[in-house]
């Protein structure tokens, strides 16, 4: 963003004040409000705030670039989103040409209508330019949780990325943050143990952010022109033609783009640049949706009510397609239709804070067997194992997490204690596809 506040400075004479995200967001828009500011372009740091004070600054434009969620519509605030799906699709191609393995794979922080974007370009880019090749998406978070605070989580995205090259993957995207450094991670100690994987970035350029050494894995790095946005919200409030609303920067405007920094799509950025053009043009289309909308937004076939106190996790329902199941027991087994949606609610009736884990198990893996494995009681730091989705409830509070049963089965299980360091798990219920 700061180059584009400065090239606006140089050609359009405007005089830009930057004022980074202190202790109350709110607070410093009001005090930017009130000093006379006419335009103030806040970036996702000040998501929250913008929708509390749009209203209280009649005259004042607003613009939020790239928020992370839907705000308010108002007469005076702008919303600039990136065509991430646009980028991804290049990058899913990309991948899919690079693999050796046919077997690629997506990990995000948190599922939003942004993260979604970037996995559903992806995977359509990815069997596009191979029908066949094996794509897997997994995200760290089902929901944004600010105690989870899943595009943090560095620890659980190398445990993610360290199982998938495990099996077979050989190229992960992440749009998963901060927490994309553990992907970092798991790709360089996999290729310095002699297989080379790769990973692909996000939103800013990953070769040239990473220590040198980790240079090696990057392929490339999806990127949001910020500096664009900026220059263009600017130019268009000072023509008097900044509209309110959404509007989106895609690659025909340059505000998304696919590096090739480092070198390593040099094989084939002539085929990445005619897809480019054709995506540009719209010869070629990709879709921001998914074929199906993630396990969290469906409705649950199977909803599986647990406390977690001090003593244990408890089940204290599960209703499977409308219809309440009897009691069940610590280490049950359940059988399902293949593609159900699974919701698992956890309250957390606790004196810490607890969490309840989605994560892949070996097929023939029963819960009696998982509740024999965690008789020992302690969870060692980084040892939760590949996890479609965490969520943490702070004491008194409850959460959710939600995955899809469509072929290994899912145990659901609870964590005392904060996942990151040694914890109390249990493992109350395997739900299996049929």
């Amino acid at each position: 963003m700061i180059a584009g506040v400065g090239n606006a400075e140089r050609e359009q004479g405007a005089r830009v004040d930057l004022l980074e995200p202190l202790i109350d967001p709110e607070e410093d828009l009001r005090r930017l409000a009130d000093s006379g500011t006419d335009l103030v372009i806040v970036s996702n740091e000040f998501d929250l705030a913008v929708d509390s004070v749009v209203a209280d600054y009649p005259d004042v434009r607003w613009v939020a670039v790239d928020p992370a969620a839907v705000h308010i519509e108002s007469s005076n605030l702008t919303e600039i989103h990136f065509a991430v799906e646009e980028s991804a699709f290049v990058a899913g191609v990309a991948a899919a040409l690079s693999s050796e393995t046919r077997s690629i794979a997506f990990v995000g922080g948190y599922q939003t209508f942004r993260t979604e974007r970037s996995r559903n370009g992806f995977e359509q880019g990815a069997r596009w330019a191979d029908p066949g090749i094996a794509v897997t998406s997994m995200f760290i978070g089902p929901v944004i949780d600010p105690v989870a605070a899943a595009e943090t989580r560095e620890d659980l995205a190398l445990e993610i990325a360290t199982g998938m090259y495990g099996d077979n993957v050989d190229v992960i995207f992440h749009d998963a943050g901060p927490a994309g450094a553990g992907i970092v991670r798991a790709a360089t100690k996999r290729s310095n143990d002699g297989t080379q994987v790769w990973m692909i970035g996000s939103d800013s350029d990953e070769y040239l952010t990473r220590r040198e050494a980790d240079r090696d894995v990057v392929l490339s790095s999806t990127l949001k022109r910020f500096d664009i946005a900026v220059e263009m919200a600017i130019a268009a409030y000072l023509d008097e033609d900044l509209a309110p609303g959404e509007t989106f920067l895609d690659l025909a405007n340059d505000g998304v783009a696919l590096s090739r920094a480092g070198g390593h799509l040099a094989t084939i950025d002539g085929e990445l640049k005619n897809l480019e053009g054709d995506l540009a043009f719209g010869h070629v289309q990709v879709s921001p949706h998914a074929e199906r909308p993630p396990a969290w937004q469906q409705d649950a076939d199977v909803f599986v009510e647990l406390t977690q106190s001090d003593e244990g996790c408890a089940i204290d329902r599960i209703t499977m397609d409308g219809v309440q199941l009897g009691d069940a027991e610590i280490g049950t087994s359940l059988t399902v239709e293949r593609d159900d949606v699974v919701v698992a609610q956890l309250t957390n009736a606790s004196s810490d804070v607890a969490a309840v884990a989605l994560r892949p198990v070996p097929i023939g893996t029963t819960g009696s067997e998982l509740v024999a494995e965690e008789r020992a009681g302690v969870v060692p730091a980084g040892s939760l194992g590949v996890i479609h989705a965490i969520s943490t409830a702070q004491l008194g509070g409850s959460t959710g997490a939600a995955a899809v049963i469509s072929g290994e089965p899912i145990s659901i299980s609870c964590v005392l204690g904060v996942p990151s360091s040694t914890s109390t798990a249990h493992y109350p219920l395997i739900v299996s596809p049929s």
